[in-house]
């Protein structure tokens, strides 16, 4: 089981890129991925977040247990939009975590907006995804007193603290067990410690966009990690922390 992890679509207004369906459509059927779980580019109104969460729903629904959803409004929206955004996602649509995205989003983890991300993801028992890796906002470090604070909720590093602060992915893991490391655009030395730190259940494959694939795969290849551990980091961890297999248990 190979479960993508970082997967964008729709329409990133910061960037402004668009990310399709089809290209994650032709991951699948080309490399053999089986699962990826699809979040949306940043937006930063309420109505376009809602209109990307709907698109990906409905992606679920087209093509139930190949794709999964994880919800990202603008934590900056004003009085209850943001949580309210959230529990459709969740209670509604059925998603399975939150991406916090800290440089598109202009979002310290631990600012006042930063925190109603980790907040509702105890409330609702999902994991939080935050971008790691670029900018003073983006330290793996700035996670742990939001760890501790919130330390029933998993807490996914996205990139691995990326090229430039993967040396601070090993201290944090040792810091607080609820921070994981998802694996695209990593340094090959965090990605590596990350994924043999514990047998590989706190690390989890990601391709960040669709056309990055092989490399991100050929990362993991190359750590030439034995099979029970790269079965982790490709498929099992990601299992267990966004709950799949009670989305389809659910599902039947």
């Amino acid at each position: 089981m190979i479960i993508d992890t970082h997967g964008h679509y729709g329409y990133d207004y910061t960037f402004h890129c668009e990310f399709t369906l089809e290209s994650h459509l032709t991951k699948h059927e080309t490399h053999g991925c089986d699962v990826t779980i699809l979040q949306p580019g940043e937006t930063h109104r309420l109505e376009d977040a809602r209109k990307e969460h709907d698109d990906i729903a409905l992606a679920c629904r087209e093509h139930p247990g190949t794709f999964y959803g994880m919800a990202n409004p603008a934590p900056h929206l004003q009085g209850t939009q943001y949580e309210d955004e959230i529990k459709r996602c969740v209670e509604e649509l059925g998603f399975v975590g939150i991406k916090l995205n800290t440089v598109a989003g202009a979002t310290a983890p631990g600012s006042k907006d930063g925190m109603k991300v980790f907040a509702q993801a105890a409330l609702h028992g999902i994991p939080v995804m935050v971008h790691t890796g670029d900018g003073p906002l983006s330290h793996p470090c700035s996670l742990v007193p939001v760890a501790r604070k919130f330390d029933t909720v998993k807490i996914i590093m996205a990139h691995a603290g990326g090229k430039s602060l993967g040396c601070e992915v090993p201290l944090v893991m040792e810091t607080c067990a609820n921070l994981y490391v998802e694996t695209s655009g990593g340094s090959p030395q965090a990605v590596r410690q990350a994924c043999r730190r514990e047998q590989g259940r706190r690390a989890m494959f990601g391709c960040d966009h669709a056309g990055r694939y092989r490399q991100e795969y050929a990362k993991i290849a190359e750590l030439k990690l034995n099979d029970e551990v790269r079965e982790r980091v490709l498929g099992g961890t990601a299992t267990e922390v966004f709950g799949l297999r009670a989305q389809d248990h659910r599902r039947q």
